[in-house]
């Protein structure tokens, strides 16, 4: 069985890693990007945070949310990864008050999430926090494209296109199952143009700041900040803009970004060293659309949104359960 993966992000490596433990020494996976280098949109951020979305209520979108975290953990620590934990700031009325139901209706459970007072958060965080939270000890943050290469580390892929534009099924040759893991892009194409697929502009920053020099856990507000990597800079996002459909850097979102961080941590001092943008690719639901698309043998892996890192190496264990089952 012959099977192609367009697209190189966080979805198209982590597919070709859950192939790759599925396959036979008879498939043969091929990988298409674009773009020279793997990881160079969304997935090419500076860090992002792994962890599941707090839902108020024990749903299945709760349960889905969970299982993906634990098992993109689960591969992250097999590469050597440690969790730095992560705590969700209630720095609202609203906040506080859905936290409170996350605890009581264990949505996540306890071995998942757990409610801490600000000096309990403090004393995580190891920085001064004001408000109580939500702490996520074996959650934590991590290099998209560092994440995205080991993927394909791992992976047997017979051949890696980089560079290959591809705008029709036909520029792929002759394959049993065509994956997009393209993001938005899938809907250049006519066989996934339909889908209601949205794009989503963010924007985030490096920072340096002194007194943010002992932060241990990734902190989450209206936006989140990691400890510093190993440059002595943090991670700062994450704007969210729909209007807009240029990546150029708007200072507006800068400010707006390193406003937040003083107003939720008391920050007083923040360099800004560095500025990215890309595009997310969104769901109405906040669901991905994964799977088969009318007994064709094209195949999606799409829309995550922010949760990409979190959601698509699960994501990609379900589709290739149901690929090789067909």
């Amino acid at each position: 069985m012959k099977i192609a993966i367009v697209g190189a992000g966080i979805s198209g490596c982590s597919l070709a890693y859950e192939l790759t433990k599925r396959k036979s020494s008879k498939d043969k996976i091929s990988l298409f990007e674009r773009e020279s280098e793997i990881a160079t949109q969304a997935s090419g951020n500076f860090l992002g945070v792994i962890m599941p979305v707090a839902h108020a209520e024990k749903t299945k979108i709760s349960e889905f949310s969970k299982q993906a975290f634990l098992h993109t953990k689960d591969i992250l620590e097999a590469f050597g990864w440690e969790a730095s934990g992560v705590i969700h700031l209630a720095h609202s009325e609203e906040r506080k008050e859905r936290f409170r139901k996350t605890i009581a209706n264990q949505s996540l459970g306890q071995e998942i999430v757990q409610a801490v007072s600000a000096k309990q958060a403090s004393e995580l965080a190891g920085v001064e926090l004001s408000c109580e939270g939500l702490y996520f000890p074996e959650a934590g943050y991590v290099s998209p494209r560092d994440f995205c290469q080991r993927l394909l580390e791992e992976s047997d892929c017979e051949s890696i296109h980089l560079d290959k534009e591809v705008v029709s099924l036909n520029d792929l040759g002759d394959y049993d199952h065509i994956v997009f893991c393209n993001a938005y892009e899938a809907k250049n194409f006519e066989e996934t143009k339909e889908l209601p697929l949205r794009s989503l502009r963010g924007q985030c920053l490096c920072i340096k700041s002194e007194e943010l020099s002992t932060l241990k856990s990734v902190l989450c507000f209206d936006g989140y900040l990691t400890p510093s990597d190993r440059n002595d800079w943090h991670a700062l996002g994450a704007s969210f803009n729909r209007e807009i459909k240029s990546l150029d850097i708007r200072k507006e979102e800068t400010k707006e970004l390193v406003e937040k961080l003083k107003k939720h941590l008391g920050v007083t001092q923040v360099e800004v060293t560095e500025e990215r943008a890309s595009f997310r690719t969104t769901t109405p639901d906040h669901l991905p659309i994964l799977g088969r698309l009318n007994n064709s043998k094209v195949w999606t892996n799409l829309g995550m949104g922010s949760r990409g890192l979190s959601y698509a190496p699960f994501c990609s264990q379900q589709l290739s359960k149901e690929l090789f089952q067909n």
